[in-house]
């Protein structure tokens, strides 16, 4: 027993909250998606990279149903999404950080599902391209083999 909860109920209750913040994540995906269609995005791709403790997302790339694309490194994505930084605005101007977040949340959270320890040690890297109308997604991660997983919602 851990206080009043058996060791059975700590796991429900984990699987329970492990369940809703799954629910969360592809909910505000779904919304995310819906506003980068409005705004011609076809499909997103995000790259990352880990490795000794630390595991990030490298890049987005948006690329729009006309061909266009548009990259937002690290750094903006480090400052546009954790120091609400106003975007840039304007026709060629990058999606906002509240379309990128959720975005940049559902890769994490699937690596974290798919390829546990992607940021540990030798870590891995890869892509994951998200096809904006449909949800779904096809990830391309490297452990020192190749691995593909693909999937939707």
């Amino acid at each position: 027993m851990i206080g009043n909860l058996s060791f059975d109920e700590v796991a429900r209750n984990f699987n329970e909250e492990a369940t809703a913040s799954k629910a969360r994540t592809t909910e505000k995906l779904k919304e995310a998606l819906a506003r980068l269609s409005k705004d011609s995005v076809r499909k997103v791709m995000v790259e990352y990279d880990g490795h000794e403790d630390d595991g990030f997302v490298k890049k987005v790339t948006l690329v729009t149903t006309n061909g266009r694309q548009f990259e937002i490194g690290e750094k903006e994505l480090v400052s546009e999404m954790y120091q609400q930084k106003a975007p840039e605005s304007g026709p060629d101007a990058p999606a906002p950080p509240s379309s990128l977040g959720p975005i940049v949340d559902f890769v994490l959270a699937l690596l974290e599902e798919k390829a546990g320890g992607w940021e540990t040690s030798e870590g891995g890297f890869g892509t994951c391209v998200i096809d904006v109308e449909t949800g779904e997604y096809d990830l391309n991660h490297i452990w020192g083999y190749g691995s593909r997983v693909k999937g939707g919602e």
